[in-house]
C-alpha cells in the first residue's frame, strides 16, 4: 500500500511541475490581457474568465490541461529538466544512510575542517551530468536532493542542524567530519560533477 502511494505522490509531482516556457507565457500573458480588456469593453464575461485563466497560468508557469495531457512548452533556458532526480536517486544503491535532522553536537564532539574533501568513485553519464549541473545551478532541486546527491558524490552521511535560521550539514566521512553551510555545499557539489564530467 505504500508503494502505491509512493507511485501516486510521484506522479503527482511529475505533472505539478512547471510547464509553460517563455515565450508561452509571454502570449499567454498578451492575449490574457486582451481578452480581459475585450470583455470589459464588450461585456463578455466568457472572455474575461479565459483571459483571467490564461493570465494566472503565465503568473504560475503551470496550465493544467498541459498536465492532463503530459505536455510542456519549456526549452533548454526554461527552469528545471524533465529528469524525475528523485525516483533516479530512488534506484541507486545506498551509498551511506539517509540523511536526518540532528540535534547539535555535545561538547565532547569536536567537528574538523578538512582542507578538501575526499574524492569517491561515484560518477553519471556526462548528459545526465550535464542535466543535473543545469538544474543544480538554476536552483530547480530542493534541499534533500541536494543532501543526497552530495552524499552519494562524496561517500558521506550528512546530518541537518538548524542554526540561527539557517540549516548546518554535518558530512560524516569514515575519517573526518566537516560542516558545511547550503551555498558551500552546492559549490563542492558543483565543482565535483564539472570534475566528473570531463
Amino acid at each position: 500500500m505504500k508503494l502505491i502511494e509512493e507511485k501516486q505522490v510521484s506522479w503527482l509531482s511529475q505533472r505539478m511541475r512547471n510547464n509553460i516556457g517563455s515565450h508561452d507565457r509571454f502570449l499567454r500573458s498578451l492575449l490574457g490581457a486582451a481578452l480581459v480588456l475585450v470583455a470589459w469593453l464588450f461585456q463578455l464575461p466568457e472572455a474575461f474568465w479565459l483571459g483571467l485563466f490564461l493570465i494566472l497560468t503565465a503568473a504560475l508557469r503551470f496550465c493544467p490541461s498541459y498536465a492532463i495531457f503530459n505536455v510542456n512548452t519549456l526549452n533548454a533556458d526554461d527552469g528545471k529538466t524533465v529528469i524525475p532526480w528523485e525516483e533516479f536517486l530512488d534506484l541507486l544503491p545506498p551509498s551511506a544512510p539517509a540523511s536526518s535532522v540532528a540535534a547539535p553536537p555535545s561538547t565532547e564532539t569536536r567537528v574538523k575542517a578538512p582542507p578538501s574533501l575526499a574524492p569517491v568513485s561515484f560518477r553519471l553519464p556526462p548528459d545526465l551530468t550535464q542535466a543535473l549541473i543545469q538544474d543544480i545551478e538554476k536552483n530547480a532541486l530542493d534541499e534533500i536532493l541536494m543532501v543526497r546527491f552530495f552524499e552519494n558524490f562524496f561517500g558521506c552521511k550528512i546530518s541537518i542542524q538548524s542554526a540561527a535560521h539557517l540549516n548546518i550539514y554535518v558530512c560524516q566521512f569514515p575519517d573526518k567530519t566537516t560542516r558545511l553551510d547550503f551555498s558551500k555545499m552546492k559549490a563542492n557539489l558543483l565543482q565535483r560533477l564539472h570534475e566528473t564530467a570531463h
